[in-house]
């Protein structure tokens, strides 16, 4: 059976773990935190922001519980600039 392997990150290097094909939680909350503050208003549900980097819906929700803790980031509840469906969406905080 061939392996598929993850898209390339905008630094060119694999989304993918050489040793068990699986994303670090590190990693993967990194591009998915710069996605989230390269969007501005252009929100994107759990669903498409997953689909967008080329990792699985669960790796997305799983690094938002991570980015929540953090400083930065909350979720609101808006319509999905991709789908249109209204639910959860993550964002990163305004400055003020």
């Amino acid at each position: 059976m061939a392996r598929r392997t993850a898209p390339a990150g905008r630094d060119g290097t694999s989304h993918e773990h050489a040793a068990g094909g699986r994303s670090p939680l590190a990693a993967v909350a990194h591009l998915v935190a710069e996605a989230v503050r390269d969007s501005g208003a252009r929100v994107l549900c759990f669903r498409c922001l997953a689909a967008q980097q080329g990792l699985s819906e669960h790796d997305v929700r799983a690094v938002a519980l991570v980015l929540l803790a953090r400083a930065g980031f909350e979720l609101v509840r808006r319509a999905c600039a991709s789908c249109q469906r209204v639910e959860g969406v993550l964002v990163a905080q305004e400055v003020a």
